[in-house]
């Protein structure tokens, strides 16, 4: 008889209880939505929480560390990267106009996607298809173009034919970042650089009962009214649409890939200093799920939410989400808790189902903060989980 295959991966569950917001809105401008169970939802894309981990403080403060302890640089994605590369080569002593040709030359390299539309940029520069590339990747192109002589013609069609031929069987894979190693990236110009599988999976976050947006009637003062003289109104009026709830969160991060990932791209690293990092990265995805939040109109709404209930599981036969815990909307009982409570007792029912029908042994091992009462720290969870990949390593 066949036996599952232990697979290393992290698991985390959060349910976040979000005041009146409007953190990710469709084209409408209206809080996304999804029904669940046959109920309406009130929905954050996958896409905004994880722009929202990239972008925000806790992984700042983990590149400026992991600039520090391991060489590590910046992922950037863009159009733009032919004058990210024109500027690096200036830095380098090459004259302007030549490093305009270099960045022009790759460029025509990345090609664009057929229907990508026309975006607004410096006339000087061509821009290419969306890249995600480490800061690294553009600084060794530019170390390469600087070695050329300018004065050839055609020199950076050369110069990058060599690279080309250089990299057929080792292609560039997001070197020195970590963030490229996380989120991974997919491109077309695959004879330069490589397709990086992202280890992270995400959910699209969604309310454990059922929500609806509202509208929010505002007038925009006008200061210079002479109040005093009876005059009214204001100096502009509009509707905003929002909402509240508590939101449902999963992600799940395959470790053996991430291993992986790392081995590929910190090659100036032995074992022990990847491992390190991992250890530091994984730190840093846990803190940035449970406290970072999407954007959409934080200025009007503040919903700065952290976690108020966090599972950590480690290990286990396969992934596996608690979305099924919230297919039947949860609802508050009369005059007793909220929402919270009860999508904390869903998660406890969850947990002892699943556990019931199919056996303990094929689920990983689990810490939780919040989900059984005063069960954890975040502290206790960090450290719990070092040990547990330790164990695994």
């Amino acid at each position: 008889m066949f036996a599952f295959k232990p697979h290393i991966r992290l698991q985390l569950h959060g349910l976040k209880s979000h005041a009146p917001s409007n953190l990710n809105r469709d084209e409408a401008g209206r809080p996304k939505e999804v029904r669940v169970g046959g109920s309406r939802r009130l929905r954050l894309s996958s896409q905004s929480i994880k722009y929202a981990m990239r972008k925000g403080e806790v992984f700042a403060a983990f590149r400026e560390s992991a600039a520090k302890d391991y060489g590590a640089v910046e992922m950037v994605r863009t159009r733009r990267a032919p004058k990210e590369l024109s500027e690096a080569l200036i830095e380098r002593q090459v004259p302007e106009d030549k490093a305009k040709e270099a960045a022009t030359a790759f460029a025509a390299l990345m090609e664009k996607e057929k229907d990508e539309p026309a975006a607004n940029q410096d006339d000087k520069f061509p821009t290419t298809q969306l890249l995600a590339l480490s800061r690294q990747e553009i600084e060794n192109i530019a170390d390469l173009l600087a070695k050329e002589d300018y004065n050839q013609k055609k020199w950076a069609d050369t110069a990058l034919d060599s690279w080309q031929q250089e990299h057929k069987e080792l292609r560039s894979r997001g070197d020195l970042s970590p963030e490229i190693q996380l989120f991974g990236r997919m491109i077309t110009a695959r004879k330069y650089f490589g397709n990086v599988d992202s280890p992270l999976q995400v959910a699209h976050a969604f309310t454990t009962h059922e929500a609806l947006s509202e509208r929010d009637y505002w007038i925009g003062a006008d200061d210079l009214l002479n109040r005093a003289e009876g005059e009214t109104g204001g100096g502009m009026i509009d509707v905003r649409r929002f909402g509240a709830g508590i939101f449902y969160q999963y992600a799940c991060l395959d470790v053996d890939l991430l291993r992986e990932n790392l081995k590929n791209s910190f090659i100036n690293l032995d074992t022990g200093q990847r491992e390190a990092l991992l250890l530091d990265m994984v730190t840093a995805l846990i803190w940035a799920f449970a406290v970072q939040n999407p954007t959409g109109y934080q200025n009007s709404f503040a919903s700065h939410a952290i976690a108020d209930m966090l599972i950590a599981e480690v290990g286990g036969a396969f992934p596996h989400s608690a979305a099924s815990a919230f297919e039947t909307p949860v609802e508050r009982e009369r005059n007793k808790a909220g929402y919270l409570e009860a999508s904390r007792k869903a998660l406890q029912v969850w947990d002892a189902a699943r556990k019931q029908k199919y056996g303990e042994t094929v689920f990983p091992a689990m810490y939780s903060i919040g989900l059984n009462g005063n069960d954890g720290t975040m502290d206790g969870l960090l450290a719990w989980i070092r040990e547990q990949l330790s164990r695994q390593e």
